[in-house]
């Protein structure tokens, strides 16, 4: 599936991705790695979840706009608009816990 950002045109979507990077990356003190991930199954508390960019995040925390990867802490940081996107910090979720992760197409 080719990449995408809810809620920005094909013209918008690379400068808005950009900082919402650059706003996790200062926020977290994160390093981020280049990848662009699409979806991400995991586990917490010996519950499945599933976050999706564009679709609701199984969870309850909204729309997934985007999943990135800290790599230095073996992180995915889920991002939603109320966690990440317009207020408070992303979903957290350790490289431990997850089970399946596809990236976007290059």
């Amino acid at each position: 599936m080719e990449f995408f950002l809810p809620g920005s045109t094909p013209e918008t979507r690379d400068s808005v991705y950009a900082q919402i990077r650059a706003h996790i990356a200062q926020e977290l003190d994160a390093d981020l790695s280049a990848r662009r991930i699409r979806s991400l199954s995991y586990t917490h508390n010996g519950k499945k979840f599933d976050a999706e960019v564009g679709e609701l995040e199984s969870g309850g925390e909204g729309i997934v706009v985007a999943i990135l990867f800290d790599q230095s802490r073996s992180l995915y940081l889920v991002c939603t608009p109320d966690r990440g996107i317009i207020r408070g910090g992303p979903i957290l979720v350790g490289g431990h816990d997850v089970y399946a992760v596809s990236d976007f197409d290059q």
